[in-house]
C-alpha cells in the first residue's frame, strides 16, 4: 500500500492562478493524495473554485475560514493531514507531475524525514530560471543539520532558503513536535532541521519543478 500522502494549499484571492495550480497537483502520478485547499477569507471566485475542484476529485477536501494569514492557513492544513508525509504548495505555484513519485521513492530509499528539491522561477517576459540546490549534495545527518544544512538557509548557500515549500516532511516529524508556522516562517524550518535526524537533498538527482508566482518581476 503506497504511503498517503498530504497536500496543504493555502488559498487566498488567487483565482487567475488557482486551476493550473490544483491541476497539476490532481494529476500527479503518484495517486495515493489527501488534497487539502484552506480558503483563508478569500473575496474573489477563488472559494467558489476551491469547491468546484472538490467536486470533480473526491481526494480534495476544502476548509473554508477566516482570513488570518498563510501561516494560520498551512497550521490549519496540518490538524487536518494524517498522511505519512507533507507537501506545502502556495496557489500560484504549479509543479512536475512526478514530484510527490520522486519525493516519496527518496524519502524511502533513504530513510530521511525531509526532502529537498530544486525549483524554476518563472517570470512574466517569459524568460525561465532554473534554481540548483548548490553545495554538498546527498544525506545530512546529526551534527551536519545543525552545523552546515541549517546556517546554509540564512545565507542561501544552497539555494533553498526558509520557505516552506520545495520541501516534503514527515508529519509525524511535524506532528509529535507540536511544530506550527508562526510570523517568522524561519523558525518552521529551524525546529523541523534540529530535532531532524536526516535530510535528503534531490536537486542533482533529479529536477522537481516548483514554478513560483511570486517571483515575478
Amino acid at each position: 500500500m503506497e504511503s498517503l500522502v498530504s497536500i496543504v494549499v493555502p488559498v487566498y484571492n488567487v483565482e487567475d492562478y488557482l486551476d493550473k495550480c490544483i491541476a497539476t497537483i490532481v494529476q500527479q502520478t503518484y495517486k495515493n493524495l489527501q488534497i487539502i485547499l484552506v480558503d483563508d477569507g478569500s473575496t474573489d471566485r477563488s472559494s467558489e473554485k476551491c469547491d468546484l475542484w472538490a467536486t470533480k476529485d473526491k481526494r480534495i477536501r476544502v476548509i473554508h475560514k477566516t482570513n488570518a494569514g498563510l501561516g494560520m492557513a498551512r497550521n490549519t492544513g496540518i490538524d487536518n493531514s494524517n498522511g505519512e508525509y507533507i507537501l506545502f504548495f502556495d496557489s500560484d505555484d504549479y509543479i512536475d507531475k512526478s514530484l510527490v513519485e520522486k519525493c516519496v521513492k527518496c524519502a524511502k530509499t533513504n530513510d530521511v524525514q525531509v526532502v529537498i528539491y530544486g525549483r524554476y522561477n518563472v517570470y512574466e517576459n517569459g524568460v525561465v530560471k532554473k534554481e540548483h540546490i548548490e553545495g554538498r549534495q546527498g544525506v545530512f545527518c546529526g551534527n551536519s543539520i545543525k552545523n552546515e544544512l541549517l546556517p546554509s538557509m540564512f545565507v542561501y548557500k544552497f539555494g533553498f532558503g526558509v520557505s516552506a515549500w520545495g520541501k516534503m516532511y514527515s508529519l509525524n516529524v511535524i506532528k509529535s513536535l507540536g511544530i506550527r508556522f508562526c510570523s517568522e516562517r524561519f523558525i518552521f524550518l529551524f525546529r523541523v532541521f534540529f530535532f531532524n535526524n536526516k535530510s535528503c537533498d534531490t536537486a542533482r538527482k533529479f529536477i522537481l519543478l516548483s514554478q513560483k508566482k511570486q517571483f515575478v518581476v
